[in-house]
């Protein structure tokens, strides 16, 4: 292999290969636990105060949404706003965004491609609220008639319906607008930036005196090996703006308290010296198969996840901020998009005078209105190639502006 000009490695040299690497925080000491405690479901049996990974602390998390873990409704963004010492310049994203010269045929093939045109099918879930079909059970055998308009049945039962899960769908969407954004982007080189999916994010930080964690996925990120350049704001402009303020609660209200926690910040890139290790832009996604999120509660699902990343960010180059940290993040339900810009400024949280940025769009764009059969035709309504233009620009952002 030598002779033919192939380098030939040793085995010590393969296994040096990953010295570079942080190495895993030490277990606890598990010793004193049976070997069927140390099942996760047996560790729920488990008293709390002897579970191995117990803090007397309480940290105060946010994780997967559900009843006991939100936001507080309609305060969605305010919340959020305050926890991350954060406020907003003014209305929009910090740019212009370009219009893209294209075939709008291109944008609803991909579309249909998303929504329609896949061969996987599976059983669907039963949907709480079904689509009006023409008759009600009160407008059609009772006298009075109900005084709003009906779009919607609850609790009716319908046929097994399959198709397409919503999961598979917007994660579909994604993959064909960033592969079309890359097809646009003739002058960037293909080996410039890296696509990770299905990604996890943990991170640690203190916010009025307590342990807060962000413990959230995030479907997509592309990291390159240039950050984003800052953007400049008008300090006469904002100097008067400050974070919302919550009193007498705090941003910490409906976040779950727990003493069981590993503390150990966990970010996608796992060390500094990788070849393209900065954030220029996240997507995330609900696949709920009812959207119930409003707009301000999209907003404040990207701006949890943005400064999420911006933090993990930070830590990556051992805390060492040099200038501000720009993540562009787009936040989608399917059918409508928002479009996002985070800088982190200080990583002060407790100083009203040393806040962060977030541009944001404060109206969902549409994508469309309707995408599926309708009399075995595919039908796709209401197309909006402004989100796609949006969606470029944000991509486009590292570039632009590395």
């Amino acid at each position: 292999m030598e002779e033919r000009g192939f380098r030939v490695y040793n085995l010590d040299e393969i296994a040096g290969a990953t010295d570079h690497l942080p190495k895993l925080p030490e277990m606890p000491d598990l010793s004193h636990f049976k070997a069927d405690d140390l099942i996760a479901k047996s560790l729920d049996n488990v008293k709390e105060s002897e579970h191995p990974f117990y803090h007397e602390r309480t940290c105060y998390s946010y994780h997967k949404p559900s009843r006991q873990v939100s936001l507080c409704w309609n305060y969605q963004l305010h919340q959020v706003l305050s926890m991350t010492n954060s406020i907003v310049p003014g209305p929009g994203l910090p740019f212009d965004i370009p219009k893209v010269e294209q075939d709008e045929t291109k944008i609803a093939s991909l579309v249909k491609e998303s929504f329609i045109c896949d061969a996987w099918q599976k059983k669907l879930p039963r949907r709480i609220r079904v689509p009006f079909t023409g008759y009600h059970p009160v407008n059609n055998q009772m006298a009075s008639k109900v005084p709003y308009e009906v779009k919607f049945l609850y609790q009716r039962g319908e046929p097994t319906r399959f198709g397409i899960p919503v999961r598979r769908s917007i994660e579909t969407l994604i993959r064909n607008f960033l592969r079309r954004c890359r097809l646009l982007d003739a002058s960037r080189e293909v080996d410039d930036f890296n696509h990770m999916e299905h990604t996890l994010i943990r991170q640690f930080f203190e916010r009025h005196g307590k342990l807060v964690r962000i413990f959230l996925p995030i479907q997509n990120l592309l990291t390159a090996s240039k950050p984003i350049k800052p953007f400049d704001v008008d300090s006469e402009h904002i100097k008067d703006l400050r974070a919302p303020d919550l009193a007498p609660m705090n941003s910490l209200i409906k976040m779950d308290p727990i003493n069981v926690y590993r503390q150990v910040n966990n970010f996608p890139v796992l060390s500094s010296e990788h070849p393209r290790p900065h954030v220029t832009m996240g997507v995330d996604a609900t696949y709920a198969p009812e959207q119930r999120f409003s707009d301000y509660r999209i907003a404040a699902e990207s701006l949890i996840r943005a400064f999420t990343l911006a933090l993990g960010q930070v830590r990556l180059f051992e805390g060492d901020l040099q200038r501000p940290i720009v993540i562009p993040f787009v936040f989608t339900t399917g059918d409508k998009f928002h479009f996002s810009v985070f800088q982190l400024n200080s990583l002060d949280l407790e100083d009203p005078t040393k806040v962060n940025y977030f541009w944001h769009e404060e109206q969902t764009t549409k994508l469309f209105d309707m995408c599926q059969f309708q009399e075995a035709l595919p039908v796709l309504e209401g197309l909006n190639c402004e989100a796609f233009d949006k969606f470029y620009a944000l991509y486009n952002l590292g570039n632009a502006r590395s």
